[in-house]
């Protein structure tokens, strides 16, 4: 793993200037909070009622940040993503179903008979900065990267097994 911090740092050292954006000075605690000035377009989730609103979810989450340093990216291709753990951090915040695939525990026993509910995440595209080879080259680029941003809760009804 030294191997590879070393080689993130010295690319973006020769190179990295253009993608000083994409690099946050955030730490892990800011990270967590939703309120948190994302620093793009692409990496804002929509909050339905807005902040005003007492909300509860109905699957049990689990949210976290990550610096990853391995993804596979949009084109399907294992990326050595550029987090050095030094000057060079993105973190990236994600949302996990505690219960994937189960049921919806705090609503499944409200609906009526014939109903069932269950648990699923969704991703997201986050653009980070990777590293490419390129003739002979190593060249850090932004790409995106799928990631866990939210769990839902789907509701099927028995009556009308085609609507989910």
């Amino acid at each position: 793993m030294l191997l590879c911090r070393e080689l993130v740092t010295s690319v973006m050292q020769l190179r990295g200037s253009p993608f000083r954006s994409y690099f946050a000075e955030v730490d892990r605690d800011e990270a967590l909070l939703d309120d948190l000035a994302p620093p793009s377009s692409e990496q804002r989730v929509r909050v339905p009622f807005g902040s005003d609103v007492d909300e509860a979810q109905v699957c049990d989450v689990r949210v976290e940040v990550r610096y990853p340093r391995f993804g596979v990216d949009k084109d399907g291709d294992m990326r050595l993503i550029v987090n050095d753990g030094g000057d060079f951090k993105q973190p990236v915040r994600v949302e996990v179903c505690r219960n994937e695939g189960g049921t919806c525990d705090r609503i499944h026993d409200m609906l009526p008979a014939g109903h069932s509910t269950r648990c699923a995440t969704k991703y997201v595209n986050r653009v980070l900065v990777a590293l490419f080879t390129e003739d002979n080259r190593v060249e850090p680029k932004p790409t995106k990267f799928a990631f866990p941003a939210a769990c839902v809760c789907y509701v099927r009804t028995y009556y009308y097994p085609s609507k989910v």
